[in-house]
C-alpha cells in the first residue's frame, strides 16, 4: 500500500470499532443508529480523499473535494468512476448506502441488511482503494475557473465553468440516482424544506429548488431554505439571484457561518477571490472546525496570488484540516 492509499483509507480504519459492531449485529439499536452513522461519514471521507489525492485532477478541484457544500457525495462518487478510480459496483453499493442513511436519518430503525450493506461497502472500498493503480494524469485538463477570474467585479452574467468530467461525471450521477429518485416519489410526508434538501443532496437542483422555493414563499424568515436555494443559484449560474439570498439570510443571521461560507464561495466562483478570503476568515471565525471554511479561505488566497498566506493558513489549521489539505509531491 503506498502512503497516499494509506493516507485516504485512515479515515476509514479509525471506524473499525463501528464497522466491527454492524458486522456483530447484536448492539441495541441507539448504538446501531450511531455505527451506521460514522461508517457512512468514513465511507465519504474516504472517497474524498481518494479524489484530492488524484494528481491527474487540478488543484481547485481536489480542494473542492474535501467540501461537501461544493461538491457532493454523489458528484465525487461520479468523478472518481469517470476516472476509474472505483467500480461500477463500489458506486451502486454506496449509492445504496446514501439511500439506506438518508432512510435512517429519517427516523428508521438499522436492519440487519442496511449493517451488511455498510460492512460490504468498508470491504470493498478498503480493497479498491489499496489495488487500483495510481491515478493517471490527464492530457490536457481544464482549468478552474477561480484562477483565471480574478479581477472580474461584477456577479451579474458570468457562469461557472466547469471542466468536462464534471459534466460527464454529472451525467453518471444521474443514473445512479435514479433508484432514489424512485425512492423519493413514495415519501410523502416530508416538508417541502425536507424534501428540497433531500433534493438538493441528490444533485436534482431544478426540483429541489421548486420545493425550496414553495417553502421560502410561506416561510421567508427560514435562514435554511434561503442557504440551499443560495447554494442551487450558485452551482447552477445564477448569481444574482444567489445573492439576494444570501443578502436576506444575513440580514437574519449575521452570525452564521454557513452563509459566511456560502458568499465566500460565490464570491469565488464569480472571480472576486480577494473578497472571498474576508468572508471565509469570518466564517472560521464563527466556526473554527469547519472543514469548508479552512478549504475555502484556501483557495481564495491561492486564487487571489497568495500561495504564501495560504500555506500559513494551513500550518494553523485544526490537525485534521491539516492531514486534508495536504498534497502528495507529484502534485
Amino acid at each position: 500500500m503506498s502512503e497516499l492509499q494509506g493516507s485516504a483509507l485512515r479515515t476509514l480504519h479509525a471506524a473499525r470499532d463501528a464497522v466491527v459492531l454492524l458486522r456483530a449485529g447484536s448492539a441495541e439499536p441507539n448504538a446501531m443508529h450511531a455505527a451506521f452513522l460514522r461508517v457512512c461519514d468514513a465511507a465519504e471521507a474516504t472517497l474524498r480523499r481518494l479524489m484530492r489525492d488524484d494528481p491527474g485532477l487540478p488543484m481547485e478541484l481536489r480542494l473542492q473535494a474535501l467540501a461537501p457544500e461544493e461538491l457532493t457525495a454523489e458528484e465525487v462518487v461520479a468523478g472518481l468512476r469517470r476516472r476509474d478510480r472505483i467500480s461500477l459496483e463500489m458506486a451502486a453499493s454506496y449509492h445504496d448506502l446514501l439511500t439506506a442513511r438518508r432512510r435512517i436519518e429519517g427516523g428508521a430503525e438499522v436492519r440487519h441488511d442496511d449493517a451488511e450493506l455498510a460492512v460490504r461497502v468498508v470491504e470493498r472500498l478498503e480493497r479498491e482503494a489499496t489495488s487500483a493503480p495510481q491515478p493517471r494524469r490527464e492530457d490536457s485538463p481544464a482549468v478552474a475557473h477561480a484562477e483565471d477570474a480574478v479581477g472580474h467585479r461584477s456577479l451579474v452574467g458570468r457562469s461557472v465553468t466547469r471542466p468536462s468530467w464534471v459534466w460527464g461525471a454529472a451525467a453518471v450521477a444521474a443514473v445512479l440516482l435514479i433508484a432514489l429518485a424512485v425512492w423519493w416519489g413514495g415519501a410523502r410526508r416530508g416538508s417541502a424544506l425536507e424534501q428540497g434538501i433531500t433534493l438538493f443532496r441528490t444533485g436534482d437542483f431544478d426540483r429541489a429548488a421548486v420545493f425550496l422555493e414553495r417553502h421560502t414563499e410561506a416561510h421567508p424568515d427560514d435562514v435554511t431554505a434561503r442557504l440551499y436555494l443560495a447554494r442551487i443559484y450558485r452551482r447552477t449560474g445564477r448569481f444574482e439571484q444567489a445573492r439576494e439570498e444570501l443578502r436576506a439570510a444575513i440580514e437574519l443571521a449575521p452570525r452564521d457561518a454557513a452563509l459566511q461560507r456560502e458568499l465566500g464561495f460565490l464570491l469565488l466562483d464569480g472571480g472576486r477571490a480577494d473578497a472571498a478570503v474576508g468572508r471565509f476568515r469570518s466564517a472560521i471565525e464563527l466556526d473554527e472546525n469547519s472543514t469548508e471554511g479552512w478549504v475555502g479561505l484556501v483557495r481564495a488566497l491561492r486564487a487571489s496570488g497568495q500561495p504564501a498566506a495560504a500555506e500559513r493558513v494551513i500550518a494553523r489549521a485544526p490537525a485534521e484540516v491539516r492531514a486534508l489539505l495536504r498534497t502528495s509531491p507529484a502534485s
